[in-house]
């Protein structure tokens, strides 16, 4: 049955009115027509009054409709924030920024998120991280992006609004991504060292140190930690070094030990777990003993700090050790620090 509705029709521009081209083309996924020539955007916010195509069937494949994918809301480009030529005959700046606009869509900001969201996406997966950790950092990294380089400004007679006054230099993108990542990982329980992070990205840990205390302040959520103490790291470095299950256990009941002793404190986290893993491993079968070295490897921590602590710690080692632990030699027989 024919359709009684009368026909929608829509008025096309000709030609450009700033270089007099008639060769425009309609760009339909953002909605508006531009000149090939200079690249000016005639017409904006065009509606596609073509057939929408839908799927009912499996058999016929994937739904042709022209929804598209949700906007990412770490882009700014694609919330609409696009230069209007406002009425028909506007001003020469206003063709003018509209231009520049088109010919340059993506903001500096974008492109620098843009590289940032390619580059955590590699870092999850070397770091083999779920998605809500890279999200969390994605997140971070755009609110203090956002905290460093816009201010609100209002003019004579308009209302505030936040306005981008300049970039990330390339020092501070590789130091915010680093530290956006140390931070997303404490938040979603699955810490990752210092030095995990920094050997990762290529940063100081001097500079991620310093750049993790300026977001805790700028951004307050960022301080929420989930870190339980030693066991985040003891696990993931023993399976690391391949060592069985009951070592690695009693690797960790060491290292809760150590971690309330008061002769060590102010030691890190992954330092003790190196260490409680080192003491543990010398008395194991010699296909499960691991050296300082391999332990450092691994771990980060530095070879002379693991046996410094393990010096500092051999006095107190006597019933330290869980009974369960089959073991090659008697505590009293590990070696002299």
């Amino acid at each position: 049955m024919p359709s009684l509705a009368p026909p929608m029709e829509r008025e096309m521009p000709q030609e450009c009115p700033e270089c007099g081209s008639d060769d425009i083309v309609e760009n339909w996924r953002q909605g508006s027509a531009d000149c090939r020539g200079c690249g000016l955007v005639i017409a904006e916010r065009l509606l596609d009054l073509g057939t929408e195509w839908r799927t009912f069937t499996a058999e016929e494949g994937d739904d042709p409709n022209r929804a598209g994918p949700a906007n990412n809301p770490l882009l700014e480009f694609e919330h609409g924030t696009g230069i209007g030529t406002g009425a028909k005959g506007g001003g020469a700046l206003s063709i003018s920024l509209n231009r520049a606009q088109n010919r340059n869509a993506t903001s500096a900001a974008d492109k620098v998120m843009m590289e940032v969201i390619q580059r955590i996406g590699r870092y999850r997966e070397r770091l083999n991280l779920a998605k809500s950790v890279s999200d969390r950092a994605l997140e971070l990294f755009k609110r203090y992006q956002d905290h460093l380089t816009t201010k609100n400004v209002a003019g004579p007679g308009e209302a505030e609004k936040r306005v981008r006054t300049r970039t990330l230099r390339e020092e501070e993108v590789n130091e915010i991504v680093a530290s956006s990542l140390f931070i997303a990982c404490r938040n979603q329980k699955v810490a990752r060292s210092y030095k995990e992070i920094c050997a990762l990205t290529g940063v100081p840990k001097k500079n991620v140190g310093a750049t993790v205390k300026k977001m805790e302040q700028a951004l307050t959520d960022a301080k929420t930690t989930y870190v339980r103490g030693t066991d985040d790291f003891v696990t993931r470095f023993g399976n690391f070094l391949d060592l069985p299950r009951d070592v690695i256990n009693a690797a960790d009941a060491v290292a809760h030990e150590m971690q309330n002793h008061e002769v060590l404190h102010g030691k890190t986290y992954t330092t003790l777990a190196a260490a409680s893993i080192y003491i543990v491993t010398q008395l194991c079968k010699r296909e499960d003993k691991r050296s300082a070295k391999d332990i450092a490897e691994v771990t980060g921590v530095a070879e002379v700090t693991i046996k410094s602590t393990y010096r500092l710690f051999y006095p107190y080692i006597e019933g330290v050790i869980p009974e369960e632990l089959e073991t090659a030699i008697k505590v009293s027989e590990l070696p002299a620090p």
